[in-house]
């Protein structure tokens, strides 16, 4: 009796296991990449929705690609975040990409749903460009003449 309550947990345990390998593999073996996007395109066009029946996942799909800043390595991924409307070319980003399954021939080793998680101004952080005054970064200079004193007179 206890060998087969021994069998039977070892086998809940892995029927359990697999399950959440198959049904969780994008979230397991997510990879964050930290660096310059180096394109960010709509999938389609807006213009085309005067026309035809578009759904939310068609109107804000995206291709994007990331120049991870360590390797330099460019990773590529499709994408329905509508946060991704706002990225542009030359920003910097942290991003989630969340890898197809190998059992997906197809599209193993190709990435989907990247997840913007963070959106920075690569010129500044990196070095490229950064202004040269404070005035350029958005900074108040200080006044170079001292401020005229009011006066008061009283009133009649």
């Amino acid at each position: 009796m206890k060998r087969y309550m021994r069998t039977t947990l070892i086998v809940i345990v892995l029927v359990a296991a697999i399950f959440i390998f198959f049904n969780y593999y994008q979230f397991i073996f997510a990879k964050t990449v930290d660096g310059e996007i180096v394109g960010v395109e709509r999938v389609t066009e807006p213009t085309t929705v005067i026309g035809g029946t578009m759904t939310p996942q068609m109107m804000y799909s995206f291709a994007i690609a990331v120049r991870e800043e360590t390797t330099g390595k460019i990773y590529t991924a499709s994408t329905e975040d509508r946060k991704w409307a706002v990225a542009k070319k030359g920003y910097c980003a942290r991003v989630i990409l969340y890898p197809y399954p190998p059992w997906q021939l197809g599209k193993s080793g190709e990435y989907f749903g990247a997840r913007l998680e963070e959106l920075r101004d690569c010129k500044n952080l990196l070095g490229k460009g950064a202004p040269a005054s404070g005035a350029a970064a958005g900074a108040i200079e200080p006044a170079t003449e001292p401020m005229p004193q009011p006066t008061y007179s009283p009133s009649p």
